[in-house]
Formats: structure tokens, C-alpha cells, sequence
């Protein structure tokens, strides 16, 4: 059995749908995981169902709890530490190889470093596809590191089609580059329960992440006010809590738009239930300073669910999960209009063109989620 050694910045709450993804690294594979951060550590997961508990009380799943994972979050001492720490962890074990996520963390580096030291296999899990210009010299040195681990990693993952013909054009040989589905755990439990026309007499449309300006969310207020002018049988569910909360209530009233509700944080089982409730999912997320929605994981489990969905081409799963026209649209991020158009060409759509749209995503989903392809990719390429 190959010995894998993961190092992966934390995990939370938010993370919970992911258990899946390293449940299965630990099923197929000797694998030991390390968690590099304490921010994104939460002893609430313990109080969590007996799934997560077994996952995060396996005696192979550790947690380092440093105070970050990123550059300008730890000091030099810190840093002297986390090497220590690391090197301890590649040398106690002959392990086949390294999987590191995302290569602008502290961690990836000092392992990318140490792994050629030791001569072991080092793979890269990135989810970045729009780069950063830095003006300090400090911070544009730091980001060429990186690039520099990407290229000289023995292998890159990525999530979608979309980002390994980004590394492609960055000038990584396309023969390192391979896609690893990231497993998510499925929203519905019972599949066979999936009801595909399921469109309410008040067709809902549902966003759900976190209320910041990249999340395009006064973009989707505007198009749904729009919309909601023309068709009064429409309703707007908007699931998260953040820093823009107040501006986007307080546009909501400039517009006096009563059809928008917010619902605040939402847990997982609510979170869940609200996707096999809805007709529709919208993803309206913007390029700002050039940066962008890494993945979108609740684009993943929102066609788990079997919706049709709408996305900006600021989103990297975008390509992955949305056949334009079919299970839905992926539309210019930041355009109102463009927006518009895509909502409301899902609420003509018949039924039986909502049957074909959620079949679609539902079908995209059972590809991509597939726990046989991650483990027959990651053999594939520890074999060579």
C-alpha cells in the first residue's frame, strides 16, 4: 500500500463537506494527515455526528496548531518551528509521497524544500488560477517561490479542466498536471429521493456564501429586482452572514425588495435542506483586483442536488459543473443585465427542460464526485 503524507492548511465547520475527500485518501492509501493551522482548528466539529467524529478522532489525522498558515501570519521563529516540525514528520516515515495544498502557504514551501532534500515524491493540490501582482519586493519574491514549487513539484493537482489549462499557458508541462476530483460528501442522503420537478408555484432562486464584496451578491439584488418586476412569483433566499450584510439590506430597501430574504449563517443540515427545497442556484461571484472565487464548493453541492444553476466566469469550477444552455448558464461577472437574462431564462425554462437541467447536474456531479477516480488517479501517477 502507498505511504502518503498530506499537510493541508486546517479545518472547520466549513470544511465539513470535504470529509469525504480525506476519508477516502485514508481508506485507500496509508496516509497520515496534518492540519498546519489553529484558525481553521474548531472543537464545536466534536460535538458533530458520529461521521466527522470518527474522521477527526482517527489516530492518523493530527493537528499542529500554528497561529497560520500564510507568509504575513508568522514569525521567523514560528517559521525555524513549523521546518522543524515538518522535517520531523518526512523523516519518521518512509513515506511514497507528499500531497500539499496550495502552493502560497508557508507549509508548501518548507515541504517542497525538504522533500528534495530527502528525495520523496512531492505533489502540489493548488486551487489558484488568477495570480497576484505584489509592489512589495518581499511579497513578489515570495510569490515567485511559488510559482517556482508549481513548477518543480513532481506533480500538480487541480480540481477542473479550467485551471490545468491555466498551468498549461503558466508553463507547467501538461504531462505533471493531473485533475483530482475533490470529494465533497453528498447533499442529498437519499438519492433516490432527488425530486427533479420539484418547481414551486413561487419559483426560489438561493445563494448561499459568505456576504463580501467578491461574492457578487449587490450584482444578484439588482438582477432579481429586475426580475422580480416583470414576474411577481419569485422569491430570493440569500444564506450567509458577512461584512456587507448592512449595505446589501440597506439596498434592498432603496429598492424596496420584500421578496429577499436573509437567512443568516446557515449549519450544513439547514444548508442542505434549503438546496433540495429551491429551483434554482445563482453564484454571482466577481473578479476584484484580480482575484477570484479559487473553486466554488457550493456550485459542487448545489448540482448534488440537482439544480440548475448560474455562475460568472470569475468562478474556477464554473467549466466544470455548467453546460451552457443545458444545466445552466455561466454569464460575464459584474454584468446586472447579463445576470438577469440567465435568471430569467431559468424560470421560462418548461418542465421538461428543468427535468434535462437538473438530470444534467445531477449527472456532472455522480462524474466528478467520484471517489474511484481520485484513488485510480493517485495511483496512476505514484506508479510512474
Amino acid at each position: 500500500m502507498y505511504k502518503l503524507t498530506i499537510l493541508w492548511p486546517g479545518f472547520s465547520l466549513f470544511n465539513e463537506p470535504q470529509v469525504l475527500f480525506f476519508q477516502t485518501l485514508l481508506n485507500e492509501f496509508d496516509t497520515e494527515v496534518y492540519f498546519i493551522s489553529d484558525i481553521c482548528y474548531s472543537d464545536e466539529l466534536k460535538n458533530d455526528s458520529k461521521y466527522y467524529k470518527e474522521f477527526l478522532n482517527n489516530r492518523r489525522v493530527h493537528y499542529l496548531k500554528f497561529p497560520h498558515f500564510r507568509l504575513r501570519g508568522l514569525s521567523l521563529f514560528q517559521i525555524a518551528k513549523l521546518t522543524f516540525v515538518i522535517f520531523k514528520i518526512l523523516t519518521s516515515r518512509k513515506t511514497d509521497a507528499v500531497l500539499s495544498s496550495t502552493q502560497f502557504t508557508v507549509h508548501s514551501k518548507i515541504a517542497f524544500l525538504l522533500s528534495k532534500l530527502i528525495s520523496t515524491k512531492f505533489f502540489i493540490y493548488t486551487e489558484v488560477w488568477q495570480f497576484e501582482k505584489e509592489s512589495n519586493v518581499l511579497l513578489s519574491f515570495y510569490h515567485k517561490l511559488s510559482h517556482f514549487v508549481v513548477k518543480h513539484a513532481d506533480c500538480v493537482f487541480v480540481q477542473g479542466k479550467f485551471k490545468k489549462n491555466v498551468y498549461v499557458e503558466k508553463g507547467v508541462p501538461p504531462d505533471k498536471i493531473f485533475i483530482l476530483p475533490f470529494l465533497i460528501n453528498d447533499v442529498p442522503q437519499d438519492i433516490s429521493a432527488i425530486t427533479y420537478i420539484k418547481r414551486n408555484k413561487i419559483k426560489k432562486y438561493l445563494f448561499i456564501g459568505r456576504l463580501i464584496p467578491i461574492k457578487g451578491v449587490d450584482i444578484l439584488i439588482r438582477a432579481f429586482v429586475a426580475l422580480s418586476r416583470k414576474y411577481n412569483d419569485v422569491l430570493l433566499y440569500l444564506g450567509g452572514d458577512g461584512e456587507a450584510m448592512e449595505k446589501l439590506q440597506q439596498l434592498c430597501r432603496e429598492l424596496n425588495a420584500s421578496n429577499i430574504k436573509f437567512l443568516g449563517w446557515l449549519d450544513n443540515k439547514l444548508k442542505y435542506s434549503l438546496l433540495q427545497e429551491v429551483d434554482y442556484f445563482v453564484l454571482p461571484s466577481l473578479k476584484i483586483n484580480n482575484r477570484v472565487e479559487g473553486w466554488g464548493l457550493v456550485l459542487q453541492e448545489a448540482i448534488s442536488a440537482g439544480l440548475p444553476v448560474i455562475t460568472t466566469d470569475a468562478v474556477g469550477s464554473a467549466w466544470d459543473f455548467v453546460q451552457n444552455g443545458v444545466n445552466g448558464y455561466i454569464v460575464k461577472n459584474n454584468d446586472v443585465n447579463a445576470l438577469y437574462e440567465a435568471m430569467e431564462k431559468l424560470y421560462k425554462m418548461s418542465d421538461e427542460e428543468y427535468l434535462e437541467a437538473s438530470r444534467t447536474s445531477r449527472k456532472i456531479f455522480e462524474e466528478y464526485n467520484s471517489p474511484e477516480v481520485l484513488v485510480k488517479t493517485l495511483k496512476e501517477v505514484l506508479r510512474k
